[in-house]
């Protein structure tokens, strides 16, 4: 049976060689005369066994048994090379022309080397998210990155970032600075695409990056915050943010009879964000520096609109913003000049801004135990670090890109969790989540898909997942809420405040966890740890993450 397996794997592997033919250099038509020659042995020295009387019956009965298997792997081998011989040299029937390739990079004539190779150097050029009219696209094809040169665009090389369309029939947002491809398919085709207008910004970005590791406190501490602010209307008293973005639950058209405003920030961990707001009472002039957010406070009922200008920043950030009703902040927050409710009956609403805070700093994203072999992970931005519990410290080789271990994702993942009902791990961010297929070791086809239509009453841009003893809790601000795998649905009585369940827990947790190697649960905000056991913090709580987790930033 053994000798069948080698024969045939190797026949085609080999191009009609097997590893004996590799080394002897024999011809298959000669190894059917060798497979002949051992089948007829091996008759014969079946037949003189069983016929020899002097041999005991069992064993006779067992060499012409084992003859008989024998004989049958033979006539298999014979029949495999026989049939490979036959078949082999028999040429099919033309098939199909195919499509034709694509036109070759065009050159300068006698002058050779402006072909073949020209163009391939290895050029600095970086995609960014914004088009040429200035607009932040968000597509699941946009990726940020270094351009990949060359890539293939209506059937040429593209050396360089095109000013073609992308694709026919959509309009054209870079038709001046171009684009390029930041990743590409097995045929060269963009897979991703970025925008060639802001290289240089993009790749000062880049290089920032390389020179984090050295200045990494002082990054944490000044390129944490508020890195975007976002104006939302609505025609009732309920405020959606776009996903990514954190809610500020103030009305700041309170007690007038306009539309119902809030406002929403986002916050984390950049290379650029807001480092100062300001109120403008006129609506339409920003001070030197700033920038307007076009939406009227006031939903267009005063004759003068009050809207709010940003300032942005590489350093430096806002840490949180507090909407107050007087012009008193608290501790460590400053005043921003300005009623929101200028002009109209409402409410004197007022900005209060923190800059000097650098506890909560987000230091991850978030964390978990992956449920195929325990292990703890953490994720940050577009990384993610894998924790060894026998060495006590990160395993060696990480950080790594997520995308090298768990398929394309978007960066800053809010939550991720290995479900246990089916033992598949789901990656959480805004309103969608992905699901990843542990066998093939990429992400599910399909995904993302929406968390309202999957995950009945969690709501979106949830802060983490919590799992132990098979139940699933979804945590959000300062509520948890449990998921019931019978009913897919948060069971009745549910969310809950947080405190009950982690007594002392702040809101906005980074990731929740339960460890099952030391048997406790970690609750981590920014920085710090609240380590508990059997529902009560341990004596040694609060801790450093660093401290704890040696190895994570």
């Amino acid at each position: 049976m053994i000798l069948n397996i080698v024969f045939t794997t190797y026949i085609i592997k080999n191009n009609s060689q097997t590893i004996l033919m590799y080394y002897l250099n024999l011809p298959l038509r000669i190894w059917k005369y060798v497979i002949l020659f051992v089948t007829i042995v091996t008759i014969i020295v079946s037949i003189l066994v069983f016929r020899n009387e002097n041999i005991d019956s069992f064993v006779r009965f067992i060499v012409v048994w084992l003859g008989i298997l024998l004989l049958l792997n033979f006539a298999n081998m014979y029949y495999t090379i026989d049939n490979y011989m036959k078949y082999s040299i028999v040429i099919g029937d033309k098939g199909p022309k195919g499509d034709s390739g694509p036109r070759g990079y065009r050159g300068t004539s006698f002058v050779c080397n402006m072909c073949g190779d020209g163009g391939k150097e290895d050029k600095m050029i970086y995609g960014s998210n914004v088009n040429d009219q200035d607009q932040v696209i968000e597509d699941e094809k946009m990726m940020v990155g270094k351009c990949q040169f060359p890539f293939i665009h209506n059937n040429e090389f593209q050396y360089d970032c095109t000013t073609e369309p992308r694709e026919p029939g959509k309009i054209n947002d870079a038709s001046v600075y171009g684009w390029c491809a930041t990743s590409t398919n097995n045929d060269l085709s963009y897979k991703t695409y970025g925008y060639c207008k802001n290289s240089e910004i993009e790749k000062r970005r880049f290089e920032a990056r390389k020179t984090r590791g050295a200045n990494l406190q002082n990054y944490q501490e000044t390129n944490y915050g508020v890195l975007d602010i976002d104006i939302v209307e609505n025609q009732v008293s309920e405020g959606k943010c776009p996903a990514g973005y954190n809610l500020i639950d103030v009305d700041l058209n309170e007690n007038t009879t306009g539309k119902y405003i809030y406002m929403c920030i986002k916050k984390g961990l950049d290379d650029f964000g807001i480092s100062d707001l300001s109120v403008s009472l006129e609506g339409s002039s920003c001070p030197g520096g700033f920038s307007l957010i076009d939406v009227d406070l006031n939903g267009g009922i005063a004759n003068a609109p009050v809207k709010i200008c940003k300032k942005r920043a590489n350093q430096d950030f806002i840490k949180d913003i507090k909407i107050v009703k007087q012009q008193t902040c608290p501790s460590g927050y400053t005043l921003v000049d300005g009623n929101l409710n200028h002009g109209v009956s409402g409410t004197p609403l007022y900005m209060c801004i923190n800059k000097e805070r650098v506890d909560n700093s987000k230091v991850i994203d978030t964390a978990f135990v992956y449920g195929v072999d325990n292990t703890l992970y953490f994720f940050r931005n577009d990384l993610f670090w894998k924790y060894s519990d026998k060495l006590n410290r990160v395993a060696d080789g990480y950080p790594m890109k997520i995308s090298q271990f768990w398929g394309k994702l978007p960066k800053q993942i809010d939550a991720v969790m290995t479900y246990p009902y089916d033992n598949e791990t789901y990656f959480f961010k805004g309103d969608v989540f992905w699901k990843y297929d542990a066998k093939k070791g990429k992400l599910a086809n399909g995904y993302p898909k929406t968390i309202k239509t999957h995950w009945k009453g969690i709501p979106d841009d949830i802060d983490s997942i919590y799992v132990k003893n098979r139940k699933v809790f979804f945590v959000k601000k300062d509520l948890y809420f449990l998921y019931d795998d019978k009913k897919k649905k948060v069971k009745a009585g549910y969310p809950k405040k947080i405190a009950n369940k982690f007594p002392n827990a702040p809101a906005f947790p980074s990731a929740v966890f339960y460890y099952p190697f030391q048997e406790k649960t970690y609750y981590i905000v920014g920085p710090d740890i609240k380590i508990y056991k059997k529902g009560n913090e341990t004596s040694d709580s609060p801790k450093k993450l660093a401290n704890t987790f040696m190895g994570i930033i």
